[in-house]
């Protein structure tokens, strides 16, 4: 599954976490453990030397997410609303 799919899947969630901070849900996070497992270390999946929420949030962080949803086709897939029941 690539991102923008989990985040598509996901996108109540992932918003909360975007745009108010707050953490990940279990189900979110699994999916983007899936997304990013061959980019983890083996060792901070397993929490050995570092917590993979943290590595999740730095690896996010640094993909400039807010750039990707703010142009072309993305301008309006991830605008903060207040819509979304699903």
């Amino acid at each position: 599954m690539e991102l923008l799919d989990v985040i598509g899947k996901h996108k109540k969630d992932f918003k909360k976490w975007f745009y108010d901070g707050e953490q990940f849900t279990s189900e979110l996070e699994e999916a983007l453990v899936e997304v990013f497992r061959d980019q983890m270390p083996y060792t901070v999946m397993t929490g050995e030397t570092a917590d993979p929420t943290e590595w999740l949030n730095d690896k996010l962080s640094s993909l400039e997410l807010r750039d990707i949803f703010s142009t072309g086709d993305n301008s309006n897939y991830f605008k903060k609303e207040e819509d979304d029941e699903s």
